[in-house]
């Protein structure tokens, strides 16, 4: 009944976008042109998009095994056993996002550094006319 529950609210959490992404901070496409008019910064753009998507749905993700964690911690009724799964399951989570996020953070430092050389902003603005050939 419990793996019901949870399985429920996962997919009817992933049936929302509006839940992932609530702010409205993303394209409302990923690809950002059109066949022809495509050209190699269109490409990083792309990549950036599909990355920031990944990140988004991660984190919600993440938050929803805590909860669920928490709930397992919190009806453990002092079995230890379950306590403790509830402990590693945090743990797991919370070494995951931050490998994630990290491995984020360092390649967003690198673009920066190399492409835009140490200007702040985003990487991906790379101004660039030339055309893509598919």
């Amino acid at each position: 009944m419990r793996r019901m529950v949870v399985l429920l609210i996962f997919f009817a959490a992933l049936s929302s976008a509006s839940f992932v992404f609530a702010q409205g901070t993303l394209p409302s496409q990923i690809v950002p042109c059109n066949g022809p008019d495509c050209n190699l910064c269109h490409l990083v753009e792309l990549a950036q998009r599909i990355i920031n998507i990944g990140i988004f749905i991660t984190i919600a993700l993440s938050a929803m095994v805590f909860a669920y964690a928490g709930y397992l911690y919190l009806t453990a009724g002092g079995d230890t056993g379950k306590a403790k799964s509830a402990r590693q399951i945090f743990t797991s989570v919370a070494v995951g996002l931050m490998i994630i996020l990290g491995a984020w953070i360092g390649v967003d430092t690198l673009m920066k550094t190399v492409v835009d050389e140490g200007k702040i902003g985003p990487w991906n603005s790379i101004g660039c006319g030339q055309r893509l050939s598919f």
